[in-house]
């Protein structure tokens, strides 16, 4: 006979049913960990590139006079000698130019696409405040905020604002009006 005592070998059913649900739980969280990782590296990457774009936008637009030489009482936009239905970026020649204007794909001033379809840009101009641009006016104060906002798709990815003055064109030796 045998002695109930006896040592058992090997795992009972409910035990190696257990041991599988454990290292299931194990994987499941492990699986979700590097999703998440690779989320946030995609994200970081679409951040960086879009800064990329948003400093080329920028770039462009603050290499541009305050306002137009011809037409300097003209209100924010693209002027009438503006071209905006062709090659607008290459006679936009003040920043107000480029106020309301969707880029896609994004491209240089030769007019080679930097980007791919689903990125652009958008380019707000507003006169600011002198004294305090964070408040927006609605005539001529010799300071506009120029915003641009990357967007990957129907996403804004990234924002970017920066002032351009009046005063700037005369420091530079640009003759204004």
């Amino acid at each position: 006979m045998r002695n109930r005592d006896a040592v058992r070998r090997g795992f009972t059913l409910i035990e190696a049913t257990i041991s599988l649900v454990i290292v299931s739980v194990v994987a499941v969280a492990g699986l979700g960990a590097v999703s998440i990782s690779r989320k946030t590296r995609m994200s970081i990457n679409d951040t960086l590139l879009a800064r990329t774009y948003a400093d080329l936008v920028m770039t462009e637009i603050l290499s541009k006079r305050y306002r137009d030489a011809a037409e300097p009482g003209n209100p924010l936009g693209p002027d009438s000698a503006d071209d905006v239905l062709g090659i607008w970026q290459r006679t936009a020649d003040d920043v107000d130019d480029y106020d309301g204007h969707t880029i896609t794909p994004i491209s240089d001033m030769n007019m080679n696409a930097l980007s791919s379809g689903n990125w652009g840009a958008g380019v707000a101009v507003t006169w600011v405040d002198a004294v305090d641009p964070t408040k927006e006016v609605s005539a001529e104060s010799g300071v506009k905020r120029i915003t641009v906002g990357v967007f990957k798709g129907d996403r804004v990815v990234l924002r970017v604002s920066a002032l351009r003055t009046l005063g700037a064109d005369m420091t530079r030796g640009v003759p204004t009006p």
